[in-house]
């Protein structure tokens, strides 16, 4: 906010409208990037509690995550995933096959209707790699 009125005062008006536009959305994607994520074991689970989004922008962050615990189940906690697109349908997909090549597997817990129903449009609801517990 405060750089569109500095840049109104500096610039022509479109061009500190644009420069505020392209502020919000950097800050925007850096904030949802990587979305909030608690980590646990239980037993032989290791567990992601994920909070936000799942998207290109923030399927990086948790793939480096997933690739990181040791469980013999790994367990999303998916309440909280109100969104997922194509890169993180792709990318768990990819994470749910590496996992089950080492004798693992991922699980998705209390994932909402149109979560699950974006996870098994890639393979089929036969081929999905992916588990889901409710």
């Amino acid at each position: 906010m405060s750089l569109t009125c500095i840049a109104t005062l500096l610039l022509e008006l479109q061009t500190a409208i644009y420069a505020g536009v392209l502020a919000s959305l950097f800050f925007y994607l850096k904030r949802t990037s990587q979305p909030r994520v608690q980590q646990w074991r239980d037993g032989e689970e290791d567990v992601l509690r994920v909070g936000g989004s799942i998207f290109f922008g923030a399927s990086h962050y948790l793939q480096v995550r997933l690739q990181s615990l040791q469980g013999e189940k790994v367990v999303i906690e998916a309440q909280q995933i109100n969104f997922i697109d194509y890169s993180g349908v792709e990318m768990l997909h990819q994470e749910a096959r590496r996992l089950r090549g080492l004798g693992r597997s991922l699980t998705l817990r209390r994932a909402r209707p149109q979560v699950v129903e974006e996870l098994k449009k890639l393979e089929g609801t036969d081929r999905c790699p992916i588990h889901f517990e409710d």
